[in-house]
């Protein structure tokens, strides 16, 4: 610093300035940066992350309620034909239903690990349902016997399909969690 000793005081305060300078326009630069990560992060996380988890929510719901109200209108089947056509109405819809949460899941899926949870479950449902093709038409024949059987034997296709999905819940909340471990968030 023997440089600085000869200089004016002008220049040594100039000096001060441009090192002052430097130093905020460089931390600036950081923190900008670090900034627009966290945006870009926050807005995965909001526009994928937590609408997946709440449509793997809503997947499981209405899985479990199909599963529900299927052994239902078994046992509505003496109870009148307006009751087991309700009940077979909302199996109808919790299908319906379930196809569209897939569905537009499928618009959101991101990364190998979702992909191949999204796509394993996409294919337990697709047997669960061709699994259970001729509940409806047994149920309307009145032939309880059948689709009790049915409901029987697709048993471990359920179970199956209820694994998928919590396969595809697990990591959903694992993309979270890592992030999060990370101290992006």
């Amino acid at each position: 610093m023997n440089f600085l000793k000869n200089t004016s005081i002008v220049r040594k305060i100039t000096i001060s300035f441009i090192v002052m300078f430097v130093f905020v326009l460089c931390l600036f630069f950081t923190i900008n940066k670090q900034l627009k990560s966290i945006g870009q992060e926050i807005i995965r996380i909001s526009d994928i992350s937590i609408p997946g988890l709440m449509i793997v929510s809503d997947i499981n719901q209405n899985i479990s309620n199909l599963r529900r109200e299927q052994f239902a209108v078994i046992l509505y089947n003496n109870s009148g034909i307006e009751r087991k056509t309700t009940s077979l109405s909302k199996i109808d819809g919790y299908y319906s239903n379930i196809d569209n949460l897939i569905l537009k899941y499928s618009k959101i899926v991101d990364g190998n690990d979702d992909k191949y949870a999204y796509n394993e479950l996409k294919k337990s449902w697709q047997t669960y349902k061709n699994k259970c093709d001729d509940f409806d038409s047994y149920i309307n024949s009145n032939n309880i016997n059948l689709a009790g059987d049915i409901l029987e034997h697709s048993y471990k296709k359920f179970i199956d399909m209820n694994d998928k999905v919590n396969s595809l819940y697990k990591v959903n909340v694992g993309y979270t969690q890592k992030k999060q471990q990370k101290g992006i968030i």
